[in-house]
């Protein structure tokens, strides 16, 4: 059964109603969450009533369903990095159960690399047995608002600077902020309100005045922020032709995870797969470029940024003016 955001809260308290919970998405670390807490309220943090099967070792799964529960209670099964290979296995113990055996163990499932194209979270979705609950990063006043909620719980407070400061620079999912508000408390006075200035040492993020952050903002398409870390960028006296080999290097590693992704991997799948890693900080910035460009305006923003490298060593227009003008272009979305 698909689970709307509205009631996914409600769902969460009631797992008894279900026998199996599908957790899918792009937010790694939330689903890493609820599965973790929902494991241990059902098996009431007893380890002799909790497995855990990688997606190699499914073939235990109707042996470990069958299980019995040496002191009572209901037993769990955590199935970690599902795919549609789970489908069958998990139709075979299921639909043996009778819909009103709630003490039969309950199958929670993290998929976060499903896409909607599943075979396994689309008979999660129809399915009466299975709560199938997406699980997204929160964005923009969302993020702010939940940081400033988990730093109130521990009594650290935010001038409004910082407040304006979390909506505009927070990125990423529950896992990777978490760690940031561990570093926010672990700095914190709790007589003294964080400032700006205290979050922007927290995060390390006065060094996102560099060309790289300018070109992540220009191909994500938000013209105004890749103006603002370009104009920095020109400041701190970095050069044109500069700016011209960090886009074809991204582009590059866009092209890449586009690739995969039209083979069918999910954004998340194809950016987790870029070699080197994603900066963290930077995977909301490269999943949607992903999402906006398409492999022919990729290549063709890599010829336009091979003419621009050239223009930039010739005599003619100030090389500046030829880089700024290929970074509004960027910022359009092409596809």
């Amino acid at each position: 059964m698909k689970i709307s955001v509205k009631e996914t809260q409600s769902v969460l308290a009631t797992p008894q109603k279900y026998h199996g919970m599908l957790f899918y998405g792009d937010d790694i670390g939330l689903i890493s969450e609820r599965t973790k807490a929902l494991a241990q309220k059902v098996s009431e943090a007893d380890s002799f009533r909790l497995v855990t099967l990688g997606n190699d070792e499914i073939s235990r799964l109707a042996e470990e369903y069958g299980a019995l529960s040496f002191f009572g209670g209901r037993r769990v099964i955590v199935l970690r990095e599902v795919a549609d290979t789970v489908l069958e296995p998990l139709k075979t113990v299921l639909e043996v159960t009778p819909a009103e055996d709630l003490e039969a163990p309950l199958i929670l499932m993290e998929g976060g690399g499903l896409t909607s194209k599943s075979r396994l979270r689309k008979y999660a979705e129809s399915s009466s047995k299975i709560a199938a609950i997406g699980c997204y990063p929160p964005t923009g006043q969302e993020i702010s608002d939940w940081v400033k909620r988990e730093l109130s719980q521990r009594k650290v407070k935010l001038t409004h600077d910082a407040e304006i400061w979390l909506a505009t620079h927070m990125e990423g999912d529950r896992a990777l902020l978490r760690s940031e508000i561990e570093k926010f408390c672990l700095y914190a006075d709790l007589e003294t309100p964080l400032d700006r200035e205290d979050l922007e040492k927290i995060t390390g993020d006065t060094a996102s005045a560099d060309m790289g952050e300018a070109i992540q903002w220009a191909l994500a398409g938000n013209y105004p922020k890749a103006d603002a870390a370009f104009r920095r960028a020109l400041s701190e006296g970095q050069n044109p032709i500069a700016y011209a080999r960090v886009v074809l290097y991204q582009l590059r590693r866009l092209e890449a995870a586009r690739e995969n992704v039209e083979k069918g991997m999910s954004v998340a799948q194809a950016v987790a797969g870029v070699r080197p890693p994603v900066f963290w900080r930077d995977r909301d910035k490269f999943a949607l470029s992903v999402r906006n460009w398409s492999l022919e305006g990729l290549r063709k923003a890599g010829k336009a940024t091979l003419q621009l490298e050239k223009a930039c060593k010739q005599n003619g227009p100030p090389a500046e003016l030829l880089a700024w003008r290929h970074l509004a272009w960027l910022s359009r979305k092409h596809t």
